[in-house]
């Protein structure tokens, strides 16, 4: 496993996840900060903003490293249409992860959301991310995306947990995309709405 292919890694899940592995507690140094970006008169007035911070003295990546034989035995699932809307709680998948676009017709704008998609076809899976779990680069790339629409794709491995549907869509956060290689755009045309 190249940890160096690991472009997403959803920090809190991990520590949850090596806590309950190897029974313990991940080593933490904790603290509180008072915010006092709203300044002093507010802050008197209304009671200060504490925010709290946790520092490990191994990284995330050391401990994906140290769960990665338990990590892969939750269940692979195959993406397909039928399954889309049942899918399990916790459940790795292979395939292509990009930039999908959606319009309104309310506001006539265009929004840009990550998804998933089976590399044969089918139905896209939208993907709730938070921009700090992502290496560098991948984290400015929906503030890149008018730029090249929906043409951003690459292979991936990615451990999902299902959160749920709308009307139209199933929605799933990403704990870890682990990239397993780049998108042909040549050899695969036919495919290029994949995650519209």
């Amino acid at each position: 496993m190249e940890l160096s292919n690991v472009i997403y890694l959803d920090n809190a899940f991990i520590v949850e996840a090596y806590e309950k592995t190897f029974a313990k507690d991940a080593p933490t140094k904790y603290s509180k900060t008072t915010d006092v970006s709203l300044g002093f008169d507010f802050i008197a007035k209304a009671g200060a903003s504490l925010k709290e911070t946790f520092e490990y003295p191994i990284n995330t990546h050391a401990m994906y490293r140290q769960l990665h034989e338990q990590l892969n035995k939750i269940e692979e699932i195959v993406l397909s249409d039928s399954n889309i809307r049942e899918l399990p709680d916790l459940f790795w998948m292979e395939g292509l992860f990009g930039v999908s676009s959606a319009s309104s017709n309310k506001d006539n704008i265009t929004r840009y959301i990550f998804s998933a998609a089976p590399i044969n076809g089918g139905k896209n899976l939208l993907l709730a991310t938070n921009d700090v779990y992502f290496s560098s680069g991948y984290d400015q790339l929906l503030s890149l995306a008018p730029n090249f629409t929906n043409q951003y794709v690459i292979k991936a491995k990615m451990l999902l947990k299902f959160l749920g549907t709308t009307r139209n869509f199933s929605i799933a956060a990403p704990m870890i995309i682990i990239k397993n290689g780049n998108f042909d755009h040549h050899k695969n045309e036919e495919h290029e709405d994949r995650l519209n």
